[in-house]
C-alpha cells in the first residue's frame, strides 16, 4: 500500500518465507532478510508495562488542560454525540422508567444511548410498546469516558497530539482534555480503549457487550 523502495525482514529461522514468497511475487522491491541482534530479549508484562508508564509520563510531563465543545468536532470510536438527543419529555419518562436523573440521552436508529451516574439496573428483556416506540438501550456512567487516552486530528488529517479526557460536561457537552502538544487547535478527536490514570498508570479497557436491554 505504501509502496516502499526497501523491504526489510527479520526472522530467526524461516517464520517469515512465506512472506518474502509473497512480497518477491508481487512486486520488484529490493529484500533484505536479516537475523535479529543476538541481544534482542524478551520483556515481561511488567516491564512492558513500566515502559509504557514512564514513556506517557515524559510525553505529558509539559501537558496543558484544554475545554473545547464537542458540538464543533468530528468524533470517532466514541457511541456517543453521533445521533438526535432526545427531546425533554422522553428524557423525563426514560428517567423515570429507570429511576434517576439522565445526563445525556440521544437517539441512534432503533437505539437509545444515554448516560446517567450510576449503572442502569430498572430495564426488562423483553421489548415492549411505548410512547417512544421500541428501543434497544445502550447505557453508560460518566466514568467510562474519564481518564480516555486520545489523538487530536488536525484539519489536514492528521494525529498531530495525543490527549487524556478529563471530564465530559454532558449538559454542555463540553470536555477537558490534557492536551500534550498544544501547537495547533483540533477539529477531530479519536478516542481509544486505553485508560490513564491520574496516577500515571495505564490500563486498557476490556471490549464489552454494551446492550443492557429494552426501554
Amino acid at each position: 500500500m505504501i509502496n516502499p523502495d526497501l523491504i526489510i525482514i527479520l526472522q530467526r529461522e524461516n517464520e517469515c518465507e512465506y512472506l518474502i514468497k509473497r512480497f518477491k511475487a508481487i512486486s520488484n522491491h529490493h529484500i533484505i532478510v536479516m537475523k535479529p541482534s543476538e541481544e534482542v530479549r524478551n520483556k515481561s508484562p511488567a516491564e512492558r508495562r513500566e515502559y509504557r508508564e514512564r514513556s506517557l509520563q515524559a510525553y505529558f510531563f509539559n501537558s496543558k488542560l484544554k475545554k473545547l465543545n464537542l458540538k464543533g468536532f468530528y468524533l470517532l470510536d466514541i457511541p456517543l454525540f453521533s445521533g438526535n438527543p432526545l427531546s425533554e419529555k422522553e428524557k423525563n419518562y426514560l428517567s423515570q422508567k429507570i429511576d434517576q436523573e439522565l445526563l445525556w440521552a440521544e437517539s441512534q436508529g432503533e437505539e437509545i444511548h444515554l448516560v446517567a451516574l450510576d449503572s442502569i439496573k430498572n430495564f426488562v428483556e423483553k421489548p415492549p410498546k411505548n410512547d417512544i416506540g421500541r428501543r434497544l438501550l445502550f447505557a453508560y456512567t460518566p466514568s467510562e469516558f474519564e481518564d480516555i487516552l486520545v489523538g487530536l486530528y488536525n484539519r489536514a488529517g492528521e494525529c498531530y497530539s495525543l490527549g487524556i479526557v478529563r471530564k465530559i460536561d454532558f449538559a454542555t457537552e463540553q470536555v477537558e482534555i490534557e492536551v500534550a502538544e498544544d501547537k495547533e487547535e483540533p477539529v477531530g478527536i479519536k478516542f481509544s480503549r486505553c485508560r490513564i490514570n491520574q496516577n500515571g498508570s495505564v490500563y486498557f479497557l476490556p471490549r464489552r457487550n454494551l446492550i443492557k436491554g429494552w426501554l
